[in-house]
């Protein structure tokens, strides 16, 4: 049953695959949603998503911010999660089972996962490569994802062989997150 929860989790969180040619980040510009829970450089204006989703375990709700370059996404993921959700698992897991989610229901094939750090936090680093399609040509993907307190961030980079991997280090380098107070 967790499982099953925590996959409706990574399916309410799962970025979409924009369409197009391949396109170059060269312009960065600092990002913060309201209530400055966090902030990112990001390579345009975000477009922004809020959905709401009842579980046996409380309203999921997620806010998913996204840039969509023609064949590009940077996008970032806040998924207040209810208290429930920890009390037969523990973080780690959760984040655990988030990922495989995540890449499961991106049809991409993970190559490598590792401890990472996401804005001074540590966090799971997952790469993976999604395949070609109708929609897009084939892209490469690096997302890290953490709990603080009771939120769950994904920041992820779906991008074509255009898009340079210091160009994807100076996006994950920029976040900045304001940690959560214990409890609260």
């Amino acid at each position: 049953m967790v499982r099953i929860v925590l996959v409706l989790i990574a399916l309410i969180v799962l970025p979409l695959s924009p369409l197009g040619a391949a396109s170059v980040v060269d312009k960065w510009t600092p990002f913060a949603p309201e209530g400055d829970v966090f902030q990112v450089k990001l390579p345009g204006t975000p477009v922004k998503k809020t959905r709401k989703k009842w579980l046996p375990i409380g309203t999921v709700t997620s806010t998913v911010f996204k840039v969509e370059l023609p064949n590009d996404t940077f996008g970032l993921s806040i998924t207040d999660l209810p208290g429930m959700t920890f009390a037969f698992r523990s973080r780690d897991k959760i984040v655990e089972q988030t990922a495989e989610g995540f890449i499961e229901d991106a049809g991409a094939q993970l190559t490598h996962e590792k401890k990472s750090e996401l804005g001074g936090l540590p966090a799971k680093e997952l790469a993976y490569n999604i395949p070609a399609n109708k929609k897009h040509e084939a892209r490469r993907g690096v997302s890290r994802m953490l709990i603080d307190d009771k939120r769950l961030y994904i920041f992820y980079a779906e991008v074509s062989p255009a898009v340079t991997p210091e160009q994807i280090k100076a996006y994950f380098d920029s976040v900045r997150i304001k940690p959560a107070q214990e409890g609260s």
